[in-house]
């Protein structure tokens, strides 16, 4: 976190610009966290609207480091009940595109003077919070940062005692080429077959 944050403010982060699945991502997102609601007792899920375009252009990392940082969050901060990831399109003209990726969870909330404060470097919702739960203070600061850098914003609603929705909404192109489930197709076989045996 803190390298990333280093990265961030010495402008030294490069994007990634290459097609990939949302629906990829978000799964992966599920399953590297899928432990972790579970040890808790909580549901963990997600939703793609029918009209997300299926493949995009952009840093599927970066992606996947905003999610996971926020449902992590969701997870920590939430004692029963769930997280859910909704993904649904929120604008689309020509090859442009803006999706949204909403994280829901039954946890503890935020108030809403400290809606602000979260997202600074090294910041919690307070003292209490720190105590409880720990935690660098970083990860929400480094998911607005990685969302701003990609023309997105990230946005808070949140009600003490009944849970927190973080969205992010981030611009991507459309992919219009051809043939990427075959080539995806052909470097799992081609993997598959150098660990044969």
């Amino acid at each position: 976190d803190i390298l990333d944050l280093s990265k961030i403010k010495s402008g030294k982060l490069d994007f990634e610009h290459i097609p990939f699945h949302t629906k990829d991502v978000i799964e992966g997102v599920i399953t590297s966290l899928l432990f972790k609601a579970e040890e808790k007792g909580l549901s963990l899920t997600y939703t793609i609207l029918s009209d997300v375009p299926k493949t995009i252009v952009g840093d599927q990392v970066r992606l996947s480091q905003v999610l996971i940082n926020l449902v992590g969050n969701a997870i920590k901060f939430t004692s029963k009940g769930g997280v859910s990831i909704d993904c649904k399109l929120k604008t689309i003209k020509d090859n442009s595109t803006e999706i949204e990726f909403a994280i829901t969870d039954s946890g503890i909330g935020i108030p809403e003077d400290k809606f602000d404060k979260i997202f600074e470097s090294f910041s919690q919702a307070g003292a209490e919070t720190t105590r409880l739960y720990g935690g660098t203070g970083l990860g929400l600061t480094i998911s607005r940062q990685l969302v701003s850098l990609q023309g997105g914003t990230i946005k808070v609603k949140s009600k003490l005692g009944e849970g927190t929705t973080f969205t992010a909404t981030i611009p991507y192109e459309i992919y219009s080429g051809v043939g990427m489930e075959e080539e995806q197709h052909h470097t799992r076989e081609s993997g598959a077959d150098k660990i044969k045996n």
